[in-house]
């Protein structure tokens, strides 16, 4: 402790003087109290055993997948490239400090005497000690810990066994924890044989693995690769040339990744660093430190789901065009708390890493209906109203106008709203919008799609992707699955929104709690009227859009909606029932048209989002059926109705209406 003191002393006097080294000093009285807490270090620094791989886990104790593999190999055994790119991003003047920088060494004794400690710029052997022994340590000592050990480390450790130390145990996202483990992950090849721009891509997905993920953010990480690839120049390992060159190469990652449910796997992992994060906690500790993740995911559902996504996404793909590789998703959420009980992000995590229900945001066509109708009806409209079928051109203003069609470009007689709803009818839709008498007769016409619009946002659309204009009501927004499972969630939920949520606790390998999730929830729609577009969308699988799923038997209520973009771009299936929300959707990336191969025609969302979950409908009713439907709030009745005509009809069918619908 002696040397430590002293050497600290000396540079506090040294850099800059009494004052800041009376800040200094305070920090060393403190160093004496914490000294005792310090682990203890053995001998070799090789001697540290690396944790045991954290476990994610599902509601009931299944195994989701592993995290944490580590491959240890000797300094000779690393190329030189990823030495050099390392020490010229990370730690410049690691040859020849004492374990900390002497500024770093000021900056944090000033910061603890203000009583909060958030400085960065570790060197190595810092981030060695934190990521040893300190991850989940919160307390303002934490940093004067990391430099105790830091210095402990230094003066028994040569620097090479440091910087073996810190490649073989730093994490670089995937699960991998050191240098041997990321080359064979993303390159499949030893560290020994790392390129100057592979190795380069490495140290680059240290600053932050979730953020420069090579499969996930390609782009990202290019541009962090090629910021790594400046070090190298600025501190003269590389010419102009040669950084000119680097820089030219393309992101060649290998595609084949060791997870299963890989999608899965890199969201849960992503949501817990942002949480980590905001509490305070190491983002990458998952890899340091053996930890038990207790997610809400059903690995039941989860596996059939995934190999329904596949099967119903090459089903489709015969039909479409066999060069371009379709993609799906499927999110099942639990919509009394935002549970994630299931999500596939796309087809093959191998072949894209893109995650299909998080980050896919896609027009949801006639799938934004329920929102259109629930304003309507909360304004004063109802199911009953009736509405023309016949396509007409509204005035929008500004010398603009629109003409809705129906998806089939069919006309008909006129209809109750419900019906229209049922049938997915656009120009039932737009007449609800522009010419419902009981809005224009109450003064609440205009100004109606501003309520929509908000309406939308509350239910989670990003605002800048949705616009106060007639054609939002046919769903030209854009949306992510697992959001979309929001929305109808929150119809079941009787207005009530809870946001998704993935894991339930993070527990140490002694089962103690380090970090727990409760559901957030907010009242953001009205019970009734939220009733009344669930009777819709049961409407909807009794006679309309979703009538298919009849050929599979279920027990219990259930209630969907179709949705197709415009040209066949997205094709969705939002399905709710008393226990469970399933979100389907099958597309293309680069958002082409899913237009049939040699006929006319195209993929809709009741052939491709659809289908996917009427293949799992056996499982889903096997796993979630439960007594009871629909919790039906106070102040609504039930009437047999014709729903073409909107009068009470003896064998009519049964409708949710309130008493002013009637």
């Amino acid at each position: 402790m002696a040397r430590w003191l002293i050497l600290i002393l000396r540079m506090g006097f040294s850099l800059l003087g009494v004052g800041l080294a009376l800040s200094v000093a305070a920090a060393l009285a403190y160093t004496v109290m914490v000294s005792d807490e310090l682990p203890r270090l053995p001998d070799h620094l090789e001697d540290l055993a690396p944790p045991e791989q954290t476990l994610l886990l599902d509601r009931n104790g299944l195994t989701i997948d592993r995290v944490g593999s580590s491959v240890r190999v000797p300094l000779d055994q690393i190329s030189p490239n990823f030495i050099e790119a390392l020490l010229a991003t990370e730690d410049r003047s690691f040859r020849t400090h004492h374990g900390i920088s002497k500024r770093a060494l000021l900056r944090v004794a000033h910061e603890m005497w203000q009583g909060q400690v958030q400085s960065g710029g570790s060197t190595l052997t810092q981030q060695l000690a934190k990521n040893l022994f300190f991850s989940f340590d919160k307390r303002i000592d934490r940093k004067l810990k990391e430099m105790l050990v830091a210095f402990e480390m230094e003066s028994r450790y040569s620097k090479d066994d440091i910087l073996l130390a810190y490649c073989n145990t730093v994490s670089f996202g995937s699960g991998c924890l050191g240098v041997e483990s990321a080359a064979q992950e993303y390159f499949d090849k030893p560290a020994a044989r790392l390129t100057r721009s592979e190795a380069a891509v490495l140290v680059g997905v240290l600053n932050a693995p979730g953020r420069y993920h090579p499969r996930v953010n390609a782009q990202r990480c290019l541009q962090k690769r090629n910021e790594v690839l400046a070090n190298l120049l600025e501190t003269g390992v590389i010419t102009r040339e040669e950084y000119e060159r680097e820089c030219s190469l393309s992101l060649d990652v290998h595609k084949t990744s060791r997870s299963r449910h890989g999608h899965l796997r890199e969201q849960i992992l992503t949501t817990l660093r942002k949480e980590f994060a905001a509490r305070g906690l190491d983002p990458e500790a998952l890899a340091y430190t053996s930890l038990i993740v207790r997610t809400t995911i059903d690995m039941r559902l989860q596996e059939v789901a995934a190999l329904e996504v596949e099967r119903q996404c090459a089903e489709v793909q015969s039909k479409l065009d066999p060069a371009h590789p379709l993609e799906g998703a499927f999110v099942a959420v639990d919509p009394y708390t935002g549970e994630v009980l299931a999500m596939v992000g796309g087809r093959d995590f191998n072949q894209s890493a893109f995650n299909c229900a998080t980050g896919g945001n896609r027009q949801p066509g006639s799938a934004f209906k329920p929102i259109f109708y629930y304003t309507v009806l909360r304004e004063g409209g109802s199911p009953l109203d009736m509405c023309s079928n016949s396509t007409t051109t509204y005035d929008i203003g500004f010398g603009q106008s629109w003409t809705p069609q129906n998806w089939d470009l069919s006309q008909g007689p006129g209809m109750t709203a419900i019906k229209g709803m049922m049938k997915s009818l656009n120009v039932v839709a737009a007449h609800m919008l522009f010419n419902n008498d009981h809005l224009i007769r109450e003064g609440r016409r205009d100004g109606l799609l501003t309520t929509i619009r908000e309406t939308a946002i509350d239910l989670g659309f990003n605002p800048a992707t949705i616009e106060a204009v007639p054609s939002m009501i046919l769903g030209t927004g854009t949306i992510s699955p697992l959001q979309m499972s929001t929305v109808y969630s929150t119809f079941v939920n009787q207005g009530t929104r809870s946001d998704p949520m993935m894991v339930r606790r993070v527990e140490d390998e002694m089962g103690r709690v380090i970090v727990s999730f409760e559901p957030k929830q907010r009242q953001v729609l009205n019970p009734v009227e939220s009733y009344l577009v669930l009777d819709m969308l049961k409407g909807a699988v009794r006679q309309g859009t979703g009538q298919s799923i009849n050929s599979v038997p279920f027990r219990g209520e259930l209630g969907g909606k179709t949705g197709t973009t415009n040209d066949y771009r997205d094709s969705w299936f939002c399905s709710v029932s008393p226990t469970l929300v399933t979100i389907s959707w099958v597309g293309y990336l680069d958002n082409m048209p899913m237009k049939y191969r040699g006929r006319p025609g195209g993929v809709t969302g009741g052939t491709g989002g659809l289908p996917i979950f009427r293949g799992l409908l056996p499982e889903i009713d096997r796993l979630y059926y439960r007594d009871g439907g629909f919790r039906v709030p106070q102040g609504i009745h039930f009437r047999n109705v014709d729903l073409d005509t909107g009068h009470e009809s003896p064998t009519g069918v049964p409708v949710a209406l309130r008493m002013i619908d009637y």
